[in-house]
């Protein structure tokens, strides 16, 4: 196998979502709809009555508690980012999604999905 050399930026980005050990122990809170619809069901209501406070408020609680015990956490740049930004401890990397939540179905049988992007975000 050949030997594959990388740069000193790229090296330390990579380590950046690592443990102490090299391993990613990542944790994701970057659901929308379907976060949605699940608190829905243990709220008793329906997914449009679940308002954007409801999910900024549990990912801010979830990020909170869990990001201490991750290497890093995935969330989104609507509901995560903007409400528990200043929860996140030091040393656990950010990564955040940049899709839209759901899709349009795709490809020869449907059952791909063709996501889009988050408007104003991008890699």
């Amino acid at each position: 196998m050949e030997k594959v050399s990388i740069s000193a930026g790229k090296m330390r980005g990579l380590k950046t979502p690592a443990d102490e050990a090299g391993r990613f122990r990542m944790m994701a809170i970057d659901q929308r709809g379907s976060l949605k619809r699940m608190l829905a069901k243990v709220l008793s209501k329906e997914p449009d009555e679940i308002k954007y406070e409801d999910l900024a408020e549990f990912k801010k609680v979830v990020i909170k508690t869990l990001s201490p015990y991750s290497s890093a956490t995935l969330t989104d740049p609507i509901y995560g980012y903007p409400n528990a930004i200043k929860y996140f401890p030091r040393g656990v990397g950010l990564l955040l999604c940049n899709e839209e939540t759901g899709g349009e179905k795709a490809g020869k049988s449907g059952k791909e999905i063709k996501s889009s992007l988050i408007s104003g975000w991008s890699v």
